[in-house]
């Protein structure tokens, strides 16, 4: 109901929290060419099923915390060139696909879940400046990388592991 609700231009937003969607159903949302935020909770959703997303030109908001793609595809993620937020989480992501998220010039709120990143990833942000909240949870970053963040983009509201790092200027913004 919520792709006819799309496609009839009555909602641009997805959300299926509870459950998980078949290849058949992703093909599906590349359809929907106007759709501007899309949240896949229960999807593990992979490198060809981040693929079936790139004709989603109009997002602004992607959300996959639950996902099992590469580097490969957020390297594909960067098409997206409208997206102000991205919050995802998968385990095949390294330090290296990290660097690709600097092709979104837009983003400014994103989010990693247990992607297991380290303090060499992290420096793959350094000049991302127009980034205002970076939450992170999980991952392999040290109190000294997230510093190396902070210094890089002070004005950046940043979360660790469901809290404010102890120097976070911006402990008190909440943009996300």
């Amino acid at each position: 109901e919520q792709l006819a609700a799309v496609r009839s231009g009555e909602v641009d937003r997805i959300e299926i929290r509870f459950r998980a969607l078949s290849m058949d159903e992703l093909a599906e949302l590349q359809q929907l060419t106007d759709l501007k935020q899309l949240r896949l909770e229960q999807t593990p959703i992979t490198d060809e099923g981040v693929e079936l997303l790139l004709n989603l030109r109009e997002l602004k908001i992607l959300n996959l915390p639950r996902a099992r793609f590469t580097d490969l595809a957020l390297a594909r993620l960067g098409q997206l060139s409208k997206l102000e937020l991205l919050r995802c989480g998968s385990p095949q992501v390294s330090d290296d696909g990290i660097a690709h998220i600097r092709q979104l010039s837009r983003l400014r709120f994103l989010h990693l879940i247990d992607t297991p990143i380290t303090d060499a990833g992290l420096k793959h942000l350094y000049g991302m400046t127009q980034l205002e909240s970076f939450y992170i949870d999980g991952g392999n970053v040290t109190e000294a990388g997230l510093g190396g963040l902070l210094k890089a983009l002070p004005a950046l509201h940043m979360h660790v592991r469901g809290d404010h790092l102890a120097n976070d200027p911006n402990a008190d913004k909440h943009g996300m």
